[in-house]
């Protein structure tokens, strides 16, 4: 169950110093620059981004920026791959990028490749000195905000983002590759037209952690094959989570009043465990889904709980939930399928799910909770 615990955890996430970081990819890093909005320092080391004092901008037509930098297409950046295909660099750039509003002037198709052990970091800080004198990952408002729009705002393989805003309208909304990282960020897709998505990886391996997202017409987060969603916050969206590939791990998550919280379709062997699911109008559509893991999750006032065809049902393990005032809980054709011996029926208890302002909405379970410490826990040759 999502226990206080998880809030202490999520908690020490968002406050992970960047010299966790720093440390961990000082041997891997090819080049590290320094961006703000603006840029800083005159002559010829001025704007390079060498370090805050001569800081890369985001956008200038007379010098190198990040803008330039991120857009592949261009042909002309430092990560660009040659006419060859070869690529000029083979990751470990870090870009420290500093507070600020960063709007795109056209789409950003990054199609260079980090690679395994050393791929290229985008970090949101609000700290603009230099690294060792205390430099921090930038949390709420005071991280930078990429204003994309319509444009696209797309990353090949081996790319980590942490501590960014996106705000985007795109049908992919912000895009990721093989074995992407998305920490601590906030995306929102406010289109008004349907089937888009506020992230999205179609690759495989892709990971979205710690992250506020909202998707006014589609889906919040899609994830592709062994795509990993932790500790997330999708709320007020069309969809909450698309796991349209196989073996994904959609854990410690919270979808809140969604028209579906989590699809996953069609897909086989996902793991689904310790999510709470609030006051959607169907939680969890699992039609066609086969071999899930259903365990210590939370489903409270939904319209529909979860709905599974019948003919799936028989590979599915559940048990260890909640269920607790949703009009329906299972919708199924199946005979076989079962909440399991240890579910319970009991109001969680928030702390303040409704508030008006999606950013003040507090889903810990008080003290009083029995759904505190309630979950499967190890069992078996334990003392």
């Amino acid at each position: 169950m999502l226990t206080l615990l998880l809030r202490l955890l999520i908690i020490a996430v968002c406050l992970m110093p960047l010299s966790a970081i720093a440390d961990d990819k000082g041997l891997l890093s090819e080049v590290t620059y320094y961006v703000t909005v603006a840029g800083a320092g005159t002559g010829d080391a001025g704007k390079t981004g060498g370090s805050w004092a001569n800081a890369m901008p985001w956008s200038d037509a007379g010098v190198s920026c990040f803008e330039k930098i991120l857009n592949e297409t261009s042909g002309t950046s430092e990560l660009a791959k040659g006419t060859d295909g070869t690529q000029t660099t083979a990751g470990g750039t870090i870009f420290y990028v500093y507070t600020g509003t960063y709007t795109l002037t056209g789409g950003i198709n990054g199609t260079a490749d980090g690679i395994a052990v050393s791929p290229y970091w985008i970090v949101g800080v609000d700290n603009n000195v230099d690294l060792s004198a205390n430099a921090h990952r930038a949390t709420g408002d005071n991280r930078p905000l990429f204003v994309a729009a319509a444009n696209n705002f797309s990353f090949d393989k081996y790319w980590q983002h942490h501590s960014i805003r996106v705000n985007i309208t795109g049908v992919l909304g912000f895009y990721k590759g093989v074995e992407s990282v998305v920490s601590g960020c906030s995306v929102t897709n406010g289109s008004a037209t349907a089937d888009r998505y506020a992230m999205r990886s179609t690759n495989a391996y892709g990971k979205v952690i710690n992250c506020k997202v909202n998707c006014t017409n589609g889906y919040g987060i899609g994830l592709g094959t062994a795509g990993q969603g932790w500790f997330n916050y999708v709320y007020n969206s069309e969809g909450g989570c698309n796991a349209y590939g196989d073996i994904s791990s959609i854990s410690y998550n919270i979808f809140d009043t969604c028209a579906k919280g989590l699809e996953i379709s069609t897909r086989i062997s996902d793991r689904i465990n310790n999510n709470t699911f609030y006051k959607n109008t169907l939680a969890l559509n699992a039609t066609t889904a086969t071999s899930i893991i259903l365990i210590n999750n939370i489903f409270n006032d939904n319209t529909t709980a979860v709905n599974v065809t019948g003919n799936q049902a028989a590979n599915w393990f559940v048990d260890y939930n909640n269920w607790e005032g949703n009009t329906t809980d299972i919708a199924t054709t199946s005979p076989i399928f079962a909440k399991g011996l240890n579910a319970t029926a009991v109001d969680p208890l928030f702390v303040d799910p409704d508030n008006a302002n999606p950013n003040l909405r507090d889903f810990s379970l008080q003290a009083a909770s029995a759904c505190v410490d309630a979950g499967m826990s190890i069992t078996e040759g334990v003392q």
